[in-house]
């Protein structure tokens, strides 16, 4: 295999990600002949040296023949072509087979409030938002959790289960709540959801009537809200948060049912709600008898000292419903989310979700509670919080070098994301775009405005980043920078 030539046949200016150029080419070389079944692979690192590639790309092509066929990944040996690869190159990669097959458009009209899912193998690293680094989860812990679970309990596990949650999970959960955040609840104040997005769904399908929305603000809790049939209304947002009197001046021309609010860390902008206008926010909320869904879902991931109190454990009145993820503190594949509520609210969602998903995970809802009363929990939180805050530290100081001083930066005291405000000049439509031809993923200050106006910032999120990623990633936002 000639390193050369194949640096020579990649084009970063092409449509097509280097990655999946990468692997494509690598799939022609063993089809022809010049990788031999079962001979070892390059590592993704000098696949990335010999070819002047950042190793994300090499990794991502090795990753995406694998998902082919094409190599087999041997633990502790290396990465080898496979012994019987594929017979022929994917149907996308050669001559279109002669039955057209499915049209790419259906036959009927789509709504325009459906876009289409974006693919993450075609991106070398997303910065769209802050995700937790899998690599940190306690998987050793969870692995433990799910054999004991299936060993000891799995008949019942694997059977239909309670709507509301495992009871081990919300006992141990009301718990782990009462202690961290000062919720004064029990098991019966909790329900355990799939994540923020389905807790969403159902507060709206329940309580059946328009919401507020924080403005800049949440696209994903949206689209969620959206779907579950509910009208929204975006209420203006600024560097302290929700405007309670933008709120106010709604509610005097609108009836609303609630207001989704994200009051310890504003989503998108990192900025807590001022303690006044919290204040003022619940006092609203008492006044026209509408519910706060506050979000809430990586409260754990905090450096503030003292860590503001949610609203929810300064209601005695129950009208916040708070919503949390335990995806967001462990890892984003687990999708497992939860609300708190009282009690008389819990059972009538819990009526709703039997209509949407009544199975739920039964076992790693176990394992995930073994990890809260086996104490793993709060040493992954102790050693997560270290580490989160050091690439909080870093990443700020490496984007504020490589973007300069017109980028105005904010370090949150919480959560897995910086905002960024951008200068006035600068095209950040063309930016993100050009980034994104280059492997990097991440959402214009548009793509958080209510009505898709620019804003001239973007968020960038740091989270599953190491060093190593960080200064791949700004490199190619500075150098698409210099080219526009």
């Amino acid at each position: 295999m000639s390193f050369p030539d194949l640096a020579l046949r990649l084009d970063a200016a092409a449509p097509l990600p280097l990655a999946l150029q990468l692997a494509r080419l690598l799939a022609q070389e063993i089809r022809d002949g010049h990788l031999a079944s079962g001979e070892a692979m390059p590592s993704s690192r000098a696949l990335a040296e010999a070819l002047h590639l950042s190793r994300h790309v090499a990794m991502s092509a090795l990753r995406e023949l694998e998902l082919e066929g094409w190599v087999e990944s041997r633990p502790g040996s290396g990465t080898y072509v496979s012994v019987v690869p594929p017979d022929q190159l994917a149907p996308t990669w050669g001559t279109p087979a002669e039955s057209p097959g499915m049209p790419e458009t259906p036959a009927f009209e789509l709504s325009s409030q459906l876009r289409p899912v974006s693919t993450l193998a075609a991106t070398l690293l997303d910065l769209s938002d802050g995700f937790p680094d899998a690599r940190l989860a306690p998987k050793e812990a969870l692995a433990k959790g799910y054999r004991r679970a299936l060993q000891r309990h799995g008949n019942d596990l694997l059977g239909r289960g309670e709507p509301r949650g495992n009871p081990l999970l919300r006992e141990q959960l009301a718990l782990h709540l009462r202690e961290s955040r000062g919720l004064k609840i029990r098991a019966e104040n909790l329900l355990v959801t799939r994540g923020i997005p389905m807790a969403l769904t159902l507060i709206a399908s329940a309580l059946q009537g328009d919401a507020a929305v924080e403005n800049p603000g949440q696209p994903l809790a949206w689209e969620a809200l959206r779907a579950a049939g509910c009208r929204l209304h975006p209420v203006a947002a600024d560097a302290q948060g929700l405007i309670p009197e933008a709120l106010e001046a709604l509610l005097s021309r609108q009836a609303i049912a609630f207001l989704h609010l994200s009051p310890r860390r504003h989503f998108p902008t990192t900025v807590p709600l001022a303690a006044a206008r919290r204040q003022h926010v619940m006092a609203l909320a008492a006044q026209h008898s509408f519910a706060v869904v506050e979000d809430d879902p990586d409260a754990e991931l905090s450096w503030a000292n003292p860590i503001p109190l949610p609203l929810a454990a300064e209601d005695p009145a129950g009208r916040v419903i708070h919503l949390g993820s335990l995806s967001q503190i462990l890892a984003s594949g687990l999708g497992l989310g939860y609300l708190v509520a009282p009690s008389a609210l819990v059972d009538r969602l819990a009526r709703v979700r039997q209509r949407l998903d009544l199975q739920g995970d039964h076992v790693l809802e176990w394992a995930v509670a073994d990890l809260i009363r086996d104490g793993d929990l709060e040493r992954h939180l102790a050693r997560a919080r270290k580490i989160y805050r050091e690439r909080r530290d870093t990443f700020a100081e490496m984007a504020q070098k490589c973007l300069g001083m017109d980028f105005e930066i904010t370090v949150p005291e919480s959560g897995l994301a910086l905002w960024v405000q951008t200068p006035r000049r600068l095209d950040l439509e063309k930016w993100a775009t050009a980034c994104l031809r280059a492997g990097i993923k991440m959402h214009p200050g548009r793509h958080f405005e209510f009505h898709g106006q620019p804003l001239n910032a973007l968020r960038l999120g740091y989270g599953h980043l190491e060093a190593e990623d960080m200064q791949q990633a700004l490199g190619v936002l500075t150098r698409e920078l210099r080219h526009g």
